[in-house]
């Protein structure tokens, strides 16, 4: 009988364990395509306090004055993606997204990333029982980091 390391044993398994895409199928989540405006956006930030809900608002801001369409990708706190969307975004104009949008409605606590090709800036508001909260976005040329968003 010939020896076999224990950790390619386990690798193997491993292998044969996890559920692989069928012919034609990804495990990256669907890209869903979502266009809200400014006005959305107040009804949002209108709406009556429920004391159990969180959700984030990413703001996507374009400076420039060309149309540009962004990819925004979210990842749980183990850094498995949860979702894909996209958002076209006006020349100077802005639109939004919340992280259960990003996720499908599931609860998530993690990061969204934004690839923003032209001038996007991105904000971030806490939605929840509380005053409105404001939280960090690191705007970078290449992409947009919300480091921290919160849907339940």
């Amino acid at each position: 009988m010939r020896f076999i390391p224990r950790t390619l044993l386990l690798l193997g398994l491993a292998a044969l364990l996890t559920p692989s895409p069928a012919a034609g199928q990804s495990l990256e989540p669907v890209e869903v395509e979502l266009d809200r405006t400014a006005a959305e956006l107040r009804e949002v930030l209108d709406r009556p306090v429920d004391e159990d809900t969180f959700d984030t608002a990413l703001v996507l801001t374009n400076t420039g004055r060309s149309d540009r369409r962004i990819v925004c990708r979210g990842f749980d706190d183990d850094g498995n993606p949860v979702g894909r969307i996209a958002v076209k975004v006006p020349g100077l104009g802005l639109r939004f997204i919340l992280a259960s949008d990003v996720s499908n409605d599931t609860d998530f606590l993690g990061q969204v990333q934004c690839g923003p090709r032209g001038r996007i800036v991105g904000s971030a508001y806490l939605l929840g029982a509380g005053p409105l909260t404001k939280v960090s976005a690191r705007n970078r040329s290449t992409r947009i980091v919300f480091p921290v968003v919160l849907t339940r």
